[in-house]
């Protein structure tokens, strides 16, 4: 018959293998649950350049960077968006939050596969298109300018700093 001594190392060894075994959180999706849209530059040092608004416009101040919820549609490589404002939509080529039109059904996002290039996190895209820009004037804006419109890229655009839209989960 084992000793107590035996039995309380035997359940202490176990209790240490137990407590030092590696626990691993479950990795969230992006664009799912709460968090905000930032503006990622495309190119070479990924920076960011700010978030969208509740209203999906771009800015640098960060007092006026949105809430969105993100929820899954179908697969986790689609998903819905909600701000304050109302849903989220594509308008035209522009993406737009609240009051949207009875007949607009572009609510539906899904990832571009872009993680290599922009250090791991996935990038908002709207069928095929996912570079976005702002809609006239300099951009990005600066942290005093109010926030302005953001559209897919063109190439009227090339000589603006365009970006990716990521996901920081709050």
């Amino acid at each position: 018959m084992p000793s107590v001594k035996s039995l309380l190392l035997t359940a202490l060894a176990g209790a240490v293998a137990v407590s030092a075994a590696p626990t691993v959180a479950a990795a969230a999706q992006n664009f799912e649950g709460k968090g905000q849209i930032r503006a990622t530059y495309y190119q070479d040092t990924y920076e960011d350049l700010g978030c969208l608004t509740d209203q999906g416009l771009w800015t640098t101040n960060e007092s006026l960077c949105g809430t969105f919820t993100g929820v899954t549609v179908g697969d986790y490589r689609q998903y819905t968006l909600t701000t304050a404002a109302g849903a989220c939509y594509v308008d035209h080529i522009s993406l737009k939050c609240g009051n949207k039109p009875a007949d607009n059904n572009n609510t539906v996002f899904g990832i571009y596969p872009v993680a290599q290039q922009i250090g791991g996190g996935e990038a908002f895209r709207y069928g095929q298109y996912g570079l976005m820009g702002g809609v006239g004037g300099v951009y990005p804006p600066g942290p005093n300018d109010p926030p302005i419109a953001v559209k897919f890229w063109s190439s009227v655009d090339i000589d603006k700093k365009m970006v990716w839209l990521t996901w920081k989960a709050l």
